[in-house]
């Protein structure tokens, strides 16, 4: 079956932004050398774009609302590819700062915008497939990253790991440009039906309301925890990588460290598959409970396995934060009102934006004390066991306790599959 162009140009974008906005926690490890900088300070210059990333994401929803999505997805294009080719002609610490931050600017346009943009472009009864395999090309994304970070930087130079994907990225959005002059891709900013059922529809009103704003208390919880586990660990990872490698391979160059952490997060890319069959015959929660209460575990084996065999753990930790994605998806299009869940994954989208610069903060000011990096990810192992303690605190699912069970919607049934 041929697959819709809209698809094809939200898999590159949603690659594109992770891939662009990655490539700076490794290229870190190429900077503080060139420039006689501390690692810690070079990380830190991120955190302004980080917080724009977040900061600009409601701003670049609601003009697409107003003038489409694709428009807007050509300028995010056009600008993040730009934004790259300027970070690499920067020469000194302000400037990096300054790049990056556009970079920042124009990476908060693709999630308010991209995944609308993608369930208007696709039939309806193969949307579910196109959100997981859209949610795969993020985490390839992610795990393209490092390497490209690592490969470019040893043979060109840590400058041509930022041109030369910004200028391919630039050039999708020419692409872009032609196919919605020649009719290939409609502007379109629409985002389709709302889903139909609301969570606790059979229930009494007063029970389906206390058990609404629980749910969202717990999951608004969990997910902020979990956004800055996320947040810290992938800022992080390179840097403790280099560590863990280095103490048994001492000649180990930035591009083997690279490679390492990206087959880290391709492992973990492949959850998004593995997610979306679990979801089709288990129950949402069960799964998000499970998944969260094994974070904590993976986050202390990872500091407590020696050399590169903790890489593992680290491995196995992101697998289960790309399971928990779909699973908190459909928990949140449960129940949230019928009328209020877009906003409900705005609110989402936000919340894990917001927490990228404390997450950036988080991971520069432990590399600085004693405790290192392992300090941290004990820290981090403290914040998940919060996170896995407020997903119990859920309420079982409306159909297992509605009175009329032939009248509530399963698993699935008019739920929005946004991950």
């Amino acid at each position: 079956m041929r697959p819709s162009p809209v698809l094809v140009f939200a898999c590159a974008g949603h690659f594109a932004v992770h891939l662009l906005l990655g490539l700076h926690a490794t290229a870190a490890l190429a900077i503080e050398r060139e420039w006689s900088v501390d690692y810690g300070t070079v990380i830190a210059l991120g955190i302004w774009g980080a917080f724009l990333l977040g900061a600009a994401a409601p701003a670049a929803g609601w003009l697409a609302d107003k003038v489409g999505a694709a428009p807007i997805m050509v300028v995010f294009f056009l600008g993040i590819g730009a934004g790259s080719v300027a970070t690499a002609m920067v020469s000194g610490p302000a400037g990096l700062a300054v790049t990056l931050g556009a970079l920042g600017v124009f990476g908060a346009i693709y999630h308010p915008v991209g995944l609308a943009w993608l369930l208007t472009g696709v039939d309806e009864s193969r949307r579910g497939w196109a959100v997981g395999l859209n949610g795969l090309f993020g985490s390839l994304g992610v795990a393209a990253a490092p390497a490209v970070a690592g490969v470019l930087g040893d043979a060109y130079g840590w400058r041509t790991a930022f041109l030369l994907p910004g200028a391919i990225t630039a050039m999708i959005g020419v692409l872009l440009i032609v196919a919605l002059a020649r009719g290939i891709v409609a502007i379109d900013g629409g985002s389709g039906a709302a889903p139909k059922a609301a969570a606790g529809a059979s229930l009494p009103r007063q029970a389906a309301t206390i058990d609404m704003k629980r749910a969202l208390v717990a999951l608004g919880t969990a997910m902020m925890c979990g956004s800055l586990l996320y947040s810290a660990f992938v800022t992080a990872l390179p840097k403790w990588a280099e560590g863990r490698i280095l103490a048994s391979w001492p000649g180990a160059d930035l591009g083997i460290v690279g490679t390492a952490v990206a087959v880290v997060f391709l492992v973990g890319g492949f959850g998004q598959v593995l997610a979306g069959y679990l979801a089709d015959r288990y129950d949402s929660r069960h799964i998000y409970i499970l998944v969260l209460a094994t974070k904590p575990v993976l986050l202390v084996a990872s500091v407590l396995i020696v050399g590169p065999a903790g890489l593992i753990a680290a491995a196995l930790l992101v697998l289960m934060i790309d399971i928990a994605s779909p699973s908190e998806s459909l928990l949140i299009a449960r129940w949230a009102p019928a009328n209020r869940r877009g906003f409900a994954f705005g609110v989402r989208y936000a919340a894990a934006l917001a927490a990228t610069p404390a997450g950036l903060w988080l991971a520069a000011a432990f590399y600085d004390t004693s405790w290192g990096h392992n300090g941290l990810f004990i820290g981090l192992a403290a914040l998940a066991a919060v996170a896995a303690i407020a997903a119990a605190a859920i309420p079982r699912d409306v159909a297992a306790r509605s009175p009329a069970p032939a009248q509530t919607p399963r698993l699935g049934e008019g739920s929005s599959h946004v991950s």
